[in-house]
C-alpha cells in the first residue's frame, strides 16, 4: 500500500505517525527475516521501498475440496449484487450505495445489495441514511459477519457480481472467494490487487466513482459472453491458489532458503 497522506485531523495524526511507524518496523524486519508478501505487486513494492529481496506467496483460505463445479450464471430480472468485508469507508461501500440507486432508477432491472461484514452501529445508521436518500433502503440486506465456510461460500454462488470499490487494499481474499463461486468480480485497481488481477479476470472500476461501478455493472450485463469469459478465467487462476498449493509453495520456499 501506498504510505498514509497526512491529514489535519486526530485520526489523521494517528495514521500518520503510525503508518510511519510501520515502515521503520518493516525496515529493521527486512534485514533479519525472509520478507513475504501475497501479491508480486507487493514484492516490488518492497523491493522498491526497502531494496531488499521480498517473495510472492498466496494466503488464501480456499481448500480444494471447497471449489464446487463451474456454474455459469444468467441474470434476468434481478441482479444480485455483493459486498464482503469490512464496512468502512474506505472500502467504497457509500459509493456502493448510491450506485445501487442509480441503477434501480434506470429501470431495466432490479438490483439487490447483499452486505456481508462487521459494521460500526454508529456508522450503520449513517449508511442507512444514505440508502434512504437513494431510495434503496429495502433493496440492501445487512448479512453482518459470516465466517469463512460453506454458508459464506454460499453467499458468493448466489450472488450475481461481487463488488469490491475499496480505496486501497492489500489482496483481500474475497477475490478468490467469489471465484470458486463462479462470482464475476468488481474491483478497484489499488494496492496488491494489480499484480494478481488483470482485465481478462475481473473488471476495474475508479476508486471513489459510483458512476463507473454503474458503468462497469451495465457492461457486464450488456456483455454476457465477456462477464463469463472473465469469470471462466477468474475461476480456473483461484483453484491454483488453493491453501494446499501455498502451503506448498512456502514450505518449498523456506527449505531453499535456510538451505542456501
Amino acid at each position: 500500500e501506498n504510505k498514509p497522506q497526512f491529514s489535519w485531523s486526530i485520526s489523521g495524526i494517528l495514521t500518520f505517525l503510525l503508518g510511519h511507524v510501520r515502515y521503520w518496523e518493516y525496515g529493521k524486519i527486512t534485514h533479519t527475516g525472509i520478507m513475504l508478501a501475497n501479491s508480486p505487486h507487493l514484492v516490488q513494492e518492497i523491493a522498491d521501498i526497502y531494496q531488499t529481496k521480498a517473495f510472492f506467496v498466496s494466503t488464501n483460505t480456499i481448500q480444494a475440496r471447497q471449489i464446487a463445479p463451474f456454474i455459469a450464471k444468467e441474470i434476468t430480472d434481478t441482479c444480485t449484487l455483493l459486498f464482503c468485508g469490512r464496512v468502512v469507508k474506505d472500502k467504497g461501500i457509500e459509493e456502493l450505495i448510491e450506485a445501487l440507486g442509480i441503477l434501480n432508477r434506470q429501470k431495466s432491472i432490479h438490483f439487490k445489495l447483499q452486505i456481508i461484514g462487521n459494521v460500526n452501529s454508529v456508522y450503520k445508521v449513517h449508511l442507512a441514511q444514505l440508502a434512504t436518500k437513494a431510495e434503496v433502503s429495502d433493496a440492501i440486506e445487512w448479512v453482518g459477519f459470516v465466517p469463512f465456510g460453506a454458508m459464506l461460500l454460499a453467499y458468493y454462488r448466489q450472488a450475481d457480481i461481487m463488488v469490491l470499490p475499496s480505496y486501497h487494499e492489500g489482496f483481500p481474499h474475497s477475490i478468490w472467494e467469489a471465484g470458486i463461486c463462479s462470482t464475476p468480480v468488481l474491483v478497484t485497481k489499488v494496492g496488491g490487487i494489480p499484480g494478481l488481477m488483470d482485465d481478462a479476470l475481473v473488471t476495474f472500476i475508479i476508486p471513489k466513482s459510483a458512476e463507473d461501478i454503474v458503468e462497469k455493472i451495465g457492461f457486464l450485463l450488456q456483455n454476457p459472453a465477456i462477464r463469463l469469459e472473465k469469470v471462466t478465467q477468474l475461476y480456473h487462476c483461484a483453484g491454483n491458489y488453493t491453501v494446499e498449493t501455498g502451503v506448498q509453495k512456502l514450505a518449498d520456499l523456506l527449505k531453499h532458503e535456510t538451505t542456501a
